[in-house]
C-alpha cells in the first residue's frame, strides 16, 4: 500500500479528532455514609449541569461510579428513603480525586 501525504494526513486528523473526544469525558465516584461513616445503600444519586444527567443508585458499599461524563460544572442530589435529598456541589468533572464523599448527619 502506497502512502500518500493525503492519507496520511487523514490519519492523522483522525487520530487528533479522537485524542480530543476522548479527553472531553471523565469520571467520578459518589460513596454515600451516614453521620458514622458506615456506607448507605440504595441512595439515588443525580449528577445534573444545564446539559446532562445522569442518575444511579449506590451498592452495598454505599457507592456509585459515573463514567463517561463530559467535562462541565455539575450538582450531585442524593435521596436516601426516610432521610431526605441534600444536594452537593459544585463540582468540576474532571474531578482530581474522582471520589466525591456525601454524608447524611
Amino acid at each position: 500500500m502506497k502512502l500518500t501525504f493525503k492519507t496520511v494526513f487523514t490519519l492523522f486528523v483522525v487520530m487528533a479528532a479522537a485524542s480530543v473526544l476522548w479527553a472531553a469525558f471523565g469520571s467520578i465516584t459518589v460513596v454515600v455514609t451516614d453521620g458514622n461513616g458506615d456506607p448507605i445503600a440504595e441512595a439515588i444519586v443525580t449528577i445534573r449541569s444545564d446539559t446532562y444527567s445522569d442518575t444511579a443508585t449506590t451498592g452495598t458499599n454505599g457507592e456509585v461510579t459515573f463514567t463517561y461524563v463530559p467535562y462541565g460544572t455539575y450538582y450531585i442530589d442524593v435521596e436516601v428513603r426516610g432521610m431526605g435529598t441534600i444536594t452537593d456541589g459544585p463540582v468540576t468533572i474532571p474531578y482530581p480525586d474522582r471520589r466525591r464523599n456525601i454524608a447524611y448527619d
